[in-house]
């Protein structure tokens, strides 16, 4: 099980050999959560956070489909489920596109609570 990466350009330049038997290389991990990675760290985590976030909505649908206020379920939703999307966000260095995909992730389960589909947006 055990693997090994390393931040240096060419592949397999750093094999390392223990007891006659070659350790993996990899290109990223996951520790405790988070991905580790030299390459588009922060797409991949934002990516990982969103489908966490997806999952805490999915488990909380019961609750949004029910007969309580529109302002409740959104209290629930950004106690609930924004955390989990923005879980150790300050350590992201975020680009604007990334930035604009959580915004758009949030905005989504928002339209979801109040039962507005897309298609409701667009005129014909």
């Amino acid at each position: 099980k055990t693997k090994y990466m390393h931040n240096q350009d060419g592949e397999g330049q750093n094999e390392i050999w223990i007891d006659g038997e070659k350790i993996e290389e990899v290109d990223e991990d996951t520790y405790l959560g988070g991905t580790n990675s030299f390459k588009d760290k922060s797409g991949k985590e934002i990516r990982e956070m969103i489908k966490k976030a997806w999952g805490s909505f999915l488990d909380l649908k019961q609750i949004f489909n029910g007969d309580m206020s529109v302002k409740s379920k959104i209290k629930i939703l950004k106690s609930c489920v924004v955390p989990v999307l923005v879980h150790e966000a300050q350590t992201w260095a975020l680009t604007n596109e990334q930035s604009e995909e959580l915004r758009v992730t949030q905005k989504q389960m928002e339209r979801s609570i109040q039962g507005i589909k897309k298609r409701d947006r667009v005129k014909y």
